[in-house]
């Protein structure tokens, strides 16, 4: 199936299961978000419309030690964002399209997430998260297909019990696998096909080796559902996981999309694994800022797991909870962020992209 094919499908799948307003919500994501061209970046940059899009870090609790992630290196207390915060926030979004509900944490440790949720989902926003699959469990996959949940990528990064228990320590891989079964059970009893899931792997010298077979997994796990797969390399190089970094080899990438092929497994490549990456002008990506737990303000979530959590908060935009959303998007800070990406110029904030071309 083609790309716009395949838009358009998904359009009707949401216009059919969620109605018009979601429908129209995703296709205007698809069309505008992340488009590296030019002409698109620049017109953007200028004309710099009001956010219909943000990233929300409801906390930053986490039961789990990933080997890969930032917060197993953290000294930042662990906290949650409450839900009169989030309703502050919200409030500042009257017309929002689309919401990522994933931070550095464990999300179901807030014991308002799923209120978040159907919240979200009575204003008709599409919601897309990323998850463990720890605690989401089958009352809770059951109660993500009912509520509408545009989007689920379980963080599920090994084939095998035993690599998944080197890279994510205190999980338990059954566990996991058994809940992430529920979720299809729960869309193939009551004949949904949202949320749709994307299974994201973070590629690392630990599981390097997983790759292909872990397709196999997957197809397992889905049936005969429609599934993703996402392969990202790891982040960043910050020094505690740099003995993990690993580029996939050439070789390897064209085995895996082979075997997607013959599994019927839609596959996506991060853009952090383009080896030719678009130049930093050309980013559209702040158009959808992230939030953190404490309301510091970055301008997407590119600068997340590089282990800079105090110099992303020295280096925000504002705080939401100190001064309106409106306020800060008109404000200098983001004025000459905007400015030197026009010019192909590096933001501080950017310093550490994973996705553009910055040097």
């Amino acid at each position: 199936m083609g790309l716009v094919a395949e838009q358009l499908s998904r359009i009707a799948i949401h216009l059919k299961e969620r109605g018009l307003t979601e429908a129209w919500n995703y296709a205007f994501f698809r069309v505008f978000y992340g488009v590296h061209s030019p002409f698109i970046s620049k017109f953007m940059n200028i004309w710099a419309p009001y956010p219909p899009y943000i990233e929300v870090e409801v906390t930053t609790k986490c039961n789990l030690r990933c080997l890969m992630c930032e917060h197993t290196y953290w000294h930042e207390p662990s906290r949650d964002m409450s839900y009169d915060q989030f309703l502050h926030i919200m409030q500042q979004f009257p017309r929002l399209k689309w919401i990522g509900l994933t931070g550095i944490g464990e999300s179901f440790l807030n014991k308002d997430f799923m209120k978040m949720i159907e919240y979200c989902k009575h204003r008709k926003i599409y919601v897309e998260i990323f998850d463990t699959f720890f605690y989401w469990d089958k009352e809770i996959s059951y109660r993500m297909v009912d509520l509408g949940l545009n989007r689920a990528l379980p963080s599920f990064d090994a084939a095998t019990e035993k690599t998944y228990k080197l890279i994510r320590a205190n999980s338990d891989f059954n566990r996991v696998v058994a809940h992430l079964r529920s979720l299809f059970e729960a869309k193939s009893e009551k004949s949904r096909k949202l949320p749709e899931v994307c299974f994201h792997y973070i590629v690392s010298k630990a599981n390097i080796d997983e790759m292909s077979l872990y397709l196999d997994l997957i197809r397992d796990i889905a049936g005969d559902q429609p599934v993703e797969v996402q392969y990202t390399e790891v982040l960043s190089a910050f020094k505690e996981v740099e003995d993990q970094l690993v580029q996939i080899p050439d070789s390897l990438m064209h085995d895996v999309e082979k075997k997607s092929n013959d599994l019927k497994i839609k596959l996506h490549w991060n853009r952090n694994t383009y080896r030719k990456k678009p130049q930093l002008c050309q980013c559209t990506l702040w158009t959808m800022p992230f939030i953190f737990v404490t309301g510091d303000v970055i301008p997407c979530c590119g600068g997340n797991e590089a282990n800079r959590r105090d110099f992303q908060k020295e280096t925000s935009l504002g705080n939401v909870f100190v001064d309106d959303f409106r306020t800060i998007w008109k404000g200098k800070k983001y004025g000459i962020l905007r400015s030197l990406l026009r010019v192909n110029a590096i933001p501080a904030q950017c310093r550490n992209c994973p996705s553009f071309r910055i040097s």
